[in-house]
């Protein structure tokens, strides 16, 4: 299959001059995958092709996860500080309040863990409490809640107590 698309000029220096993309594709309907595709655009070429296909069965070895290979699961919640020049001692948790857990993820299993970034203040408290990697609204919310309760030993820099950037990571679990 062909398709040509004329790309839109982009006047002035370093303009395109209204490009033309042309994309050969070559499917074999048989395997329902696409084995060769050719792209030029204004005299530059790609091309990838697929290669070494065989159509005999696969031993089921391929498909197996190895014997060695395990999966460890944290026990606690943990901090990753943002490496920054200067710090003589970075903040350290003190205090920690749980999170609660929602009875919406309870009742529907929901476990795992929310990341969370916040800058730590040179009292020790929490701010700009933000998700980073989020596992279901309600729990990134409660988690949120409790990281701002928690208390910190504040970072140091040549004595004095500096504001610090943090990540923590809240585990939920079901027993």
């Amino acid at each position: 299959m062909r398709v040509t698309q004329t790309l839109p000029e982009i006047p002035g220096p370093g303009g395109n001059g209204g490009w033309v993309r042309i994309t050969d594709t070559w499917t074999a309907t048989d395997l329902q995958a696409l084995v060769l595709e050719h792209i030029s655009i204004d005299g530059s070429e790609t091309n990838t092709q697929m290669t070494k296909l065989r159509r005999e069965e696969q031993p089921s070895s391929l498909f197996e996860v190895p014997p060695e290979y395990q999966i460890e699961d944290e026990l606690q919640d943990f901090i990753i500080q943002y490496a920054t020049r200067g710090r003589n001692s970075p903040a350290q948790v003190i205090r920690r309040v749980q999170p609660k857990y929602t009875q919406t993820a309870g009742s529907l299993g929901i476990q795992g863990k929310v990341l969370l970034s916040a800058t730590v203040d040179e009292s020790g408290k929490a701010r700009e409490v933000r998700v980073e990697r989020s596992v279901d609204p309600g729990l990134d919310q409660e988690a949120i809640k409790a990281v701002r309760q928690w208390r910190f030993r504040p970072a140091h820099e040549n004595g004095p107590a500096v504001r610090m950037d943090v990540e923590v990571e809240v585990t939920f679990g079901l027993n």
